[in-house]
């Protein structure tokens, strides 16, 4: 039996503006947000560069945040010392450290788009929360990732810069599609609901009880 982990309806954003990114500027920039521990696998690093090369490549004011736990310190010494130099000219990233969780759903509310870069996950809630927002999403197309996104979003080889970057541009540039990718992103967030995975397994633990018995 497969019973859906459940995430907390309070993160659901509802009638979700889809900004263009001409109608963005340095006082109300188009946001992109990364929350993930801070670790190697999670691939902030990467991300920071590669949003880099696409704000000079376009001109767009992008502002990322980055959030949460530098739990791996020389790889977050490595980030953070990269966000240093990308803010020396414009401060256009922002790292918040760790966020408490009654603070999420602030974050995602305030975001244009979501990135999720991991290679390596087990249950990926953090990637159900963004979706369960509303948020158009970047996501690393390593397992399980895709598996649970379902279409929500656009796969990318978070190892290919080439793929990555093309990928977040067009995502940025096309808000038809961030719009559409926002509505199957919920949509698809539906499955997962506390009510819905206490239901069944109560109903699995008691025909279980009852056929043992």
């Amino acid at each position: 039996k497969v019973i859906p982990h459940g995430i907390n309806s309070a993160f659901k954003v509802a009638d979700r503006v889809h900004r263009n990114i001409a109608d963005c500027n340095q006082e109300h920039p188009f946001t992109v947000v990364y929350i993930s521990r801070i670790e190697p696998y999670k691939k902030q690093l990467d991300v920071v560069q590669y949003l880099k090369k696409v704000r000079l490549n376009t001109g767009w004011p992008i502002h990322l945040v980055l959030a949460g736990l530098a739990s791996d310190h020389s790889y977050f010494q490595q980030v953070y010392s990269q966000i240093t130099i990308c803010n020396r000219e414009e401060n256009w990233i922002s790292y918040m450290g760790a966020v408490p969780y009654e603070n999420l759903r602030e974050i995602y509310s305030s975001a244009d788009m979501a990135v999720f870069a991991s290679t390596c996950e087990n249950m990926p809630i953090i990637l159900l929360e963004k979706m369960a927002a509303g948020l158009p999403i970047i996501c690393s197309n390593t397992a399980p990732m895709p598996d649970f996104l379902e279409g929500a979003g656009l796969l990318a080889d978070i190892e290919d810069e080439t793929d990555f970057s093309i990928k977040l541009q067009s995502l940025i540039q096309n808000r038809e599609n961030r719009t559409n990718l926002s509505k199957i992103a919920q949509t698809n967030a539906l499955k997962y609901q506390w009510s819905k995975t206490a239901k069944e397994t109560f109903q699995f633990l008691f025909s279980s009880s009852t056929i043992n018995s």
